[in-house]
């Protein structure tokens, strides 16, 4: 009996689990392949567009640089290699003006003011509280409920108004924005 389910039904498992592995197989090959295309037209595209533009700007290289890398992981070679290469020795232009400002700026001048980090500590504050006090686990020693979320709701309103009221940058493109704001508002434009 033994001999008869090891003979006939391992062989039949063992037929259907390699052939489920081939299927597998073949499908992976062909998504593989698929994303390999899907890849290389995307690179093809986007190159011959700088290519005949003549420059390329830091985003699109850096689109480039990320469609590449799973291309060539792939196994993707020869035209799509070609046209990466390509693309990277073409001049950058970046007409947007906070890439111009910030690919030669030292950011280390660009620093948060310590209003903002003040006001957004004083919210983080309020909102903590505001949780814990509707959890019935009060942060401030109040006897009262009721007096207890009316002073968190206050302090939260509060908090919340003042640290959004002013312009709180924390990106260096938003630093950046602040200084030409602040440079376009003196000039009296």
């Amino acid at each position: 009996m033994w001999q008869f389910i090891l003979e006939y039904w391992a062989e039949w498992a063992f037929g259907l689990l390699s052939g489920a592995f081939i299927a597998v197989v073949v499908k992976y090959k062909a998504m593989k392949e698929g994303l390999l295309a899907i890849l290389h037209d995307r690179i093809y595209q986007a190159c011959q567009h700088y290519l005949a533009q003549g420059n390329i700007d830091t985003p699109g290289l850096k689109n480039i640089e990320y469609l590449y890398r799973s291309y060539h992981t792939l196994g993707g070679n020869g035209t799509g290699t070609e046209l990466y290469n390509r693309c990277k020795a073409l001049p950058i232009h970046d007409t947007d003006v906070w890439i111009q400002k910030g690919r030669n700026k030292n950011m280390s001048n660009n620093k948060i003011s310590a209003g903002t980090i003040a006001r957004t500590a004083c919210l983080l504050l309020a909102l903590t509280n505001q949780v814990l006090s509707a959890l019935g686990k009060p942060v401030l020693p109040i006897e009262s409920e009721t007096v207890e979320q009316l002073v968190t709701a206050g302090i939260t309103s509060i908090a919340a108004l003042v640290a959004w009221w002013k312009n709180n940058s924390f990106t260096h493109a938003a630093l950046e924005g602040d200084k030409t704001y602040d440079r376009v508002k003196k000039s009296g434009y």
